[in-house]
């Protein structure tokens, strides 16, 4: 999310929970700019130097860029919980057999997968998948940026401020006097429809993989291993 007039930049990782905190902002005073027309690839979960594209900004002078994180372990199990319901939308034309795949099984395929030079097609297995397609048709990610580092999406050197999706989630004021917007408390907006028992996934070898996949996201942000 963008304010021109306000000089806010919100960061959005998919799975920190964007769309809870978008109602919050739109609903408490934020001024939300539209992207330019000419912008053409997916318009949600843009990088920083995306967003300067979308929205013709030059400079960040006088920003102030924010960024919610989220647990790596959290984002993780959240993630491929979202990932197994886009594969099993009637729009997603994908035979990817990891479709099937427990936590665990997808776990160690990603990790086997993700420093690949052709990542998108080794991890979704699958020469005729639907990734490509959603892109290039402005519709979705298609769930592919579920597994980048958090800390990508600050790619440009800019005035940044960093919040933890569990310290917001108890106590949103922090953010409140930055922005100087009285915002509501988060509450979840897309939640899965599967009840989850987050721990029981977070085996030893499970944080292990985790803790690989997102070293500079718990060291940046200063998460627990």
């Amino acid at each position: 999310m963008v304010s021109k007039t306000q000089k806010i930049i919100f960061l959005y990782p998919p799975k920190t929970a964007s769309n809870s905190l978008r109602v919050s902002l739109n609903d408490n005073g934020f001024i939300e700019d539209t992207q330019n027309d000419t912008y053409l690839t997916p318009k949600l979960h843009l990088k920083l130097d995306e967003i300067m594209v979308a929205y013709d900004i030059e400079s960040l002078d006088g920003y102030k860029v924010i960024q919610v994180t989220r647990n790596p372990y959290d984002r993780m199990i959240s993630g491929y919980y979202h990932q197994i319901r886009i594969f099993n939308r009637p729009d997603f034309e994908s035979s990817a057999s990891i479709s099937g795949y427990t936590f665990d099984q997808f776990l160690l395929h990603l990790n086997s997968t993700k420093n690949s030079e052709n990542f998108i097609d080794d991890f979704y297995c699958d020469s005729s998948h639907h990734i490509n397609y959603v892109i290039e048709n402005k519709k979705s990610w298609g769930g592919i940026r579920f597994y980048y580092t958090q800390s990508s999406w600050k790619n440009v050197d800019c005035d940044f401020y960093h919040f933890k999706l569990e310290d917001l989630s108890k106590d949103i004021k922090p953010l409140s006097d930055l922005i100087n917007l009285p915002l509501s408390p988060l509450y979840q907006i897309n939640p899965n429809p599967i009840k989850v028992n987050y721990e029981t996934h977070k085996t030893p070898q499970n944080k292990l993989i985790i803790q690989n996949l997102f070293s500079e996201d718990f060291d940046t942000f200063g998460y627990e291993k």
